[in-house]
């Protein structure tokens, strides 16, 4: 994911991009990769914002190492596309908004429809290298000596009802990165940016006022 990113930083941004501000978003496992994209260019963005980032996964009641080990070796038997024991199909019939990462019901019903229509949008299980790589990220973003490499303003947005991603996690991440901040949302879910319209406001207040602010 971090090759795919430079890659088009090389190709399409940067090269068009001149003195312009140039800010990294990423969300969930795009917030981990965009953390490591910021330990490797420390130079390449002005500002970034990583949204409810994976710094490490929920895996519920299977403890991290043991379904690491056991997508490694699904990984080794060649099996790394497929889905993974955890997952299931999707089926738009078993989701529900209550059970979904959502607290707006008119977005979840809009991007859910968008789903229905569009199969690359239906993102619901993970294949086995997915989340191998989702676990073992961890290891790499809170080594303290890869933080330190982070010289990029960056602020950090939780949701306080997360159930994807591990908020201690996060926490350390941000206490382990020089001047980086958080900013926590509590009555927000994963996808905070399906959030009812107080989460929103107050989401984009924080998100475009740090943008705004001088170097």
């Amino acid at each position: 994911y971090v090759e795919d990113l430079e890659a088009l930083m090389n190709q399409a941004v940067r090269p068009r991009m001149g003195d312009a501000p140039v800010y990294l978003y990423g969300h969930s496992m795009g917030g981990a990769v965009a953390a490591l994209m910021l330990m490797k260019h420390p130079d390449w963005f002005n500002r970034a914002v990583l949204n409810a980032p994976m710094i490490r996964c929920v895996t519920g009641s299977i403890p991290s190492p043991v379904a690491e080990m056991f997508v490694s070796l699904m990984c080794l038997r060649g099996k790394g596309k497929e889905r993974a024991a955890v997952g299931q199909p999707f089926d738009p019939e078993r989701e529900t908004f209550e059970g979904s990462h959502s607290t707006s019901r008119a977005r979840y019903d809009y991007f859910q429809q968008k789903r229905v229509a569009t199969p690359h949008y239906q993102n619901c299980s993970p294949t086995n290298s997915w989340l191998r790589e989702a676990i073992g990220v961890t290891r790499r973003l809170l080594k303290p000596a890869n933080a330190a490499k982070i010289k990029t303003p960056l602020l950090l947005m939780q949701a306080g009802l997360d159930s994807i991603v591990c908020l201690p996690e996060q926490e350390r991440f941000v206490s382990l990165v020089k001047g980086a901040r958080l900013e926590r949302l509590d009555d927000a879910k994963h996808e905070i940016y399906c959030g009812h319209d107080d989460v929103l406001r107050r989401y984009y207040e924080a998100i475009f006022a740090f943008l705004n602010e001088e170097a």
